[in-house]
């Protein structure tokens, strides 16, 4: 039953050394990408999902872990339907954005932490902060962006409700370092009392396959403030079509 759970895989892919655990994942009839098992240093395997959840390693016999290892040479199959992925980062668990403004201060990068839906595989675990269009995915979608600047609970040096707050959207492609363009921004001052919204639709994008979105935000207050996000992307069809 173990090994039926394992051999039933759509596609896998593996992350993490030698000195962690190896995460395998697959997509499943929906498009999600779900890790389903994972294996540790010493190539013990254990289950994490499915209906035959298991909570500890078990040993495979060398000719079922050869099997194994060679479905993990699969990339993930590509999912080419109209995906969609909704993300958040959660005011229980803010990102905490020092002071300062661009160019003096680079931005800082939201790392979305609770993934709500990925149909299609768009967040990976290995960089957070991105949103990544696999092979096959190109085309036309739309997006929404919310950022919310927690001015009740400033860190130290922070006058809450003073300053600019900046929200920065940018595309890039994967595999090549810096050259990451801005497609939507928003500036504005914080509020005068409560928290500081900051809501950026962003307009129709055709994205081709390899290339990821990224959101950034800075403030100046004088120390460091939480945020919270929530980021969609969805899918609507082919470019041309």
């Amino acid at each position: 039953m173990l090994m039926r759970g394992l051999f039933l895989l759509l596609a896998l892919l593996f992350a993490g050394s030698a000195a962690q655990a190896q995460k395998i994942y697959r997509f499943d009839a929906g498009g999600n990408l779900v890790q389903i098992a994972e294996r540790d240093p010493a190539r013990r395997y254990r289950l994490v999902t499915g209906p035959e959840n298991v909570p500890a390693y078990f040993e495979l016999r060398p000719s079922d872990e050869a099997e194994v290892d060679a479905l993990a040479a699969i990339p993930p199959l590509p999912y080419s339907g109209n995906g969609r992925v909704v993300a958040e980062r959660l005011a229980s668990s803010p990102l905490q954005v020092p002071s300062g403004l661009p160019p003096g201060t680079q931005a800082t990068p939201i790392d979305y932490t609770t993934i709500r839906r990925d149909r299609g595989g768009y967040h990976r675990p290995a960089n957070p902060d991105r949103f990544t269009v696999g092979p096959a995915q190109g085309g036309v979608f739309l997006s929404t962006l919310q950022v919310t600047f927690i001015e009740s609970t400033p860190g130290v040096g922070c006058t809450a409700n003073s300053g600019e707050r900046r929200v920065d959207v940018r595309i890039g492609t994967a595999g090549q370092g810096g050259g990451q363009q801005s497609i939507a921004r928003a500036r504005l001052q914080a509020a005068a009392s409560g928290d500081t919204d900051v809501f950026l639709p962003i307009p129709e994008l055709e994205l081709a396959a390899g290339e990821f979105l990224r959101v950034l935000v800075s403030q100046n207050c004088g120390g460091p403030l939480p945020i919270s996000s929530r980021f969609t992307l969805r899918r609507v069809g082919a470019i041309d079509e």
